[in-house]
């Protein structure tokens, strides 16, 4: 029967905790007050289209860069500075590619020794498919008219995907009524409104056979 050496083949708690954080799916962050990005995990620099997080702190030495909006930062340091945290605080940012996503994050401020913030840490992650979702479930279920309902979906679309058409249609038995539909910037409308539209050899009923 062989002898081990105590300890012999147990990982070092820091090793694990290193290993955890790196591995995490959530997006986690750290940055100064002033915007300069410090740290962030693999999963933070997937989230704005950066394959590690060396490349993401390379290109975006300030976080500002990466805001739709910048004073939105500006928003995020008063919520800060206030309440020492945020939570679930969103904005638009642009990715590496230039696609637009809604990002969520929840944090709190480090307190240097003279009880100042010297980083923001805390966790983030992309929440446009959640927004699409609740922008498709405003329009559908509002008391607007349907005009300006599916209106305002389709702008919250637009500013995650690029589309020629957005259609609000019913369902009526064997063909589909055409309620509304609204184009794409700079595109003009093809389609009347309230056509009937059989459904029988028709995209939409393919798109309602793989719902069932």
């Amino acid at each position: 029967m062989g002898l081990t050496e105590p300890g012999a083949g147990r990982e070092d708690p820091l090793d694990r905790y290193r290993r955890l954080i790196e591995g995490s799916g959530v997006g986690l962050f750290q940055t100064t007050p002033d915007g300069q990005v410090r740290w962030v995990n693999p999963a933070a620099a997937a989230i704005v289209g950066y394959d590690s997080p060396e490349e993401f702190i390379a290109a975006v030495p300030d976080i500002r860069q990466i805001y739709i909006d910048p004073s939105r930062r500006d928003d995020f340091e008063r919520e800060m500075n206030a309440h020492q945290a945020v939570a679930a605080f969103e904005y638009e940012i642009a990715r590496k590619d230039g696609a637009i996503r809604w990002i969520e994050v929840s944090g709190h401020s480090v307190l240097g020794p003279d009880g100042s913030p010297e980083l923001f840490e805390g966790t983030v992650r992309d929440v446009t498919d959640r927004k699409l979702l609740d922008a498709a479930l405003d329009a559908v279920s509002s008391v607007l008219d349907p005009n300006e309902a599916i209106g305002r979906f389709a702008g919250v679309l637009a500013r995650v995907i690029p589309f020629h058409q957005v259609t609000l249609a019913v369902i009526e038995g064997t063909e589909y009524r055409r309620v509304i539909s609204i184009s794409g910037a700079g595109r003009s409308s093809s389609f009347p409104d309230d056509e009937r539209v059989p459904l029988e050899g028709n995209s939409m009923s393919q798109v309602l056979a793989t719902q069932q």
